[in-house]
């Protein structure tokens, strides 16, 4: 799927009333970076850098980088250049941006002490420096797991979809001859746009068609897929690192594995934080500034315990109503 990553353009020609695949694709990827883009609030920023700018940037490019032009601070994606130093990183970064009429390279700046500054071409010196914002320590950015659960998604509703349109009818409808074919084929046009057409009774002994039944209720396959669906998405916010009750598997599951769990959700947005709070530090460091960076998808360890506590005293009320029943049903 070829997806823009900067610019998403919605827009397209000729486009169907039906969903398809492209446009499904489209609307979960957008839907769940919107969801993503929320994790962080960065404070503080230079009036020349809007707080989206740098979440799309870092979520879906892996970092960012920033820079001075005529007195002023902005950012831009980037690419990193040939130079590395001793731990195999770049040191440097070519920045082409014709709006801000740019087209150089840019020396990264590692670290809190311009004394660190110890590169093995004397010529990177020359080059003006620049801090670079990392998503996370490896600078793989969201994109992956955005795509990854969008094609999961987009998956689910078109079977959903499909379920559904099924349910229009108790059975799959078989033809023998051209003459039958003709008219089941207008009668699942008919069905998918959800119109009544009735097939013809007058067949001939060589025309004629019979119902299959479905295999499976078709109730209990739409409820499956419906809860699969939340399921990919509970999963997506909690790989984020976004909390959700929308787990069907939670209810199932004892303390220990919840911890668990919650400690593996958490473990990617620290990381996330946490690199970028150490490099927003060193880009404060070099260009004067004091910006910072906030979580917004917090939940204490009280709020985690008062959580399983809520879930435990609603299992056992149900567990409590269930056996009463029982022993009324047994009293009469």
């Amino acid at each position: 799927m070829n997806i823009k990553r900067y610019s998403f353009n919605f827009l397209k020609e000729n486009d169907s009333i039906e969903p398809n695949y492209e446009n499904l694709y489209y609307t979960n990827f957008t839907e769940l970076y919107n969801r993503a883009s929320n994790i962080f609030t960065y404070k503080n920023l230079p009036e020349t850098i809007p707080d989206y700018v740098i979440k799309k940037l870092t979520m879906l490019f892996g970092r960012c980088f920033f820079l001075k032009k005529d007195d002023k601070i902005i950012v831009d994606k980037g690419n990193n250049g040939g130079y590395l130093d001793g731990y195999h990183r770049p040191l440097t970064a070519l920045i082409i941006n014709p709006y801000f009429n740019i087209n150089q390279e840019y020396q990264i700046y590692y670290e809190n002490n311009l004394d660190s500054l110890n590169v093995y071409d004397e010529n990177v010196n020359l080059f003006e420096l620049c801090g670079i914002l990392r998503n996370d320590s490896a600078q793989t950015g969201l994109y992956n797991i955005i795509s990854k659960y969008a094609y999961l998604l987009t998956h689910s509703e078109i079977s959903l979809s499909m379920a559904c349109i099924n349910a229009r009818s108790m059975g799959i409808a078989t033809g023998v001859g051209e003459k039958a074919q003709k008219e089941l084929k207008v009668f699942y046009e008919n069905l998918l746009k959800g119109k009544i057409y009735t097939l013809k009774e007058n067949m001939i002994d060589e025309n004629t068609y019979k119902i299959l039944p479905f295999v499976n209720n078709v109730a209990d396959t739409i409820q499956e897929l419906i809860n699969l669906k939340q399921f990919y998405f509970a999963e997506f916010l909690n790989e984020i690192g976004i909390k959700t009750n929308i787990n069907q598997k939670k209810a199932q599951q004892n303390s220990i594995e919840i911890e668990l769990t919650d400690e593996i959700s958490n473990s990617l947005v620290d990381e996330m934080y946490n690199t970028q709070k150490t490099d927003l530090d060193i880009i404060n460091n070099l260009f004067n500034l004091d910006i910072d960076i906030e979580k917004n998808y917090t939940e204490s360890k009280e709020e985690s315990e008062e959580t399983q506590e809520t879930e435990t005293e609603e299992k056992e009320d149900t567990e409590d109503t269930e056996k009463e029943i029982k022993d009324n049903e047994d009293m009469g």
